[in-house]
């Protein structure tokens, strides 16, 4: 008997995380990945953002001052929700992004392949 390949999690959340980034492009919102916070704005912590977006327009990049933070974990008991330090060092990251005028959308990956950005995004630019 042929097995069938299985498609993994990883798999999965690669082309979930290829489908938003399509979207992001197809809306003509740059982004950068992984951008560490300390190219953003004075701080000694060492956090980074999964996604800084910029909107473009008239081949004019702004500076929309947006991150975007996927997260897993969330139904497995992992770092980002099972509270102690891990879930409260995600709680710095987004505060201090905040008080740097930073609006922090926060997505799983199921929500991901739900589209929800789709509707937050169509808001914003």
């Amino acid at each position: 008997m042929i097995k069938k390949p299985q498609i993994t999690k990883d798999v999965i959340r690669k082309a979930l995380l290829q489908e938003f980034e399509t979207f992001l492009y197809k809306n003509k919102i740059h982004f950068e990945k992984e951008v560490m916070y300390k190219k953003l704005f004075d701080t000694k912590r060492q956090f980074r953002a999964d996604y800084v977006l910029y909107k473009i327009n008239n081949g004019v990049i702004n500076n929309s001052l947006i991150t975007v933070e996927i997260n897993g974990g969330q139904f497995i008991n992992g770092r980002h929700t099972r509270g102690g330090k891990g879930y409260e060092t995600d709680l710095q990251k987004i505060n201090l992004a905040q008080r740097n005028d930073y609006k922090v959308f926060q997505y799983t990956y199921e929500m991901l392949q739900r589209r929800e950005y789709i509707e937050d995004f169509n808001q914003i630019i």
